[in-house]
């Protein structure tokens, strides 16, 4: 005989929010006022624009690379496929 299913509590219940936008922890930079769709003229911009632009060069931000550089999967570099009969197998 098969095992009986027990009743779970559904996840997706009416309580739980589905159509709502995560607050952002920080005030708004503008008054409330203001039409949100108008074009700002003062938006802020970070930080590495500016020094980007002073030296002129297209250079990453030096956290980036960091990151990059860690979540990269150390794998061996492979060997060219080689089919068979076709070239010489070189073994190391």
């Amino acid at each position: 005989m098969a095992a009986k299913k027990t009743k779970r509590p559904k996840i997706h219940s009416d309580t739980s929010p589905k159509n709502t936008i995560p607050v952002r922890s920080e005030a708004p930079s503008r008054p409330v006022s203001e039409n949100p769709f108008a074009p700002q003229e003062e938006a802020p911009k970070p930080s590495v624009v500016p020094k980007r632009l002073k030296s002129g060069s297209l250079e990453m931000p030096e956290k980036e690379p960091e990151v990059a550089r860690s979540h990269r999967i150390k794998m061996p570099p492979k060997p060219p496929r080689v089919k068979r009969g076709q070239g010489e197998v070189i073994k190391q």
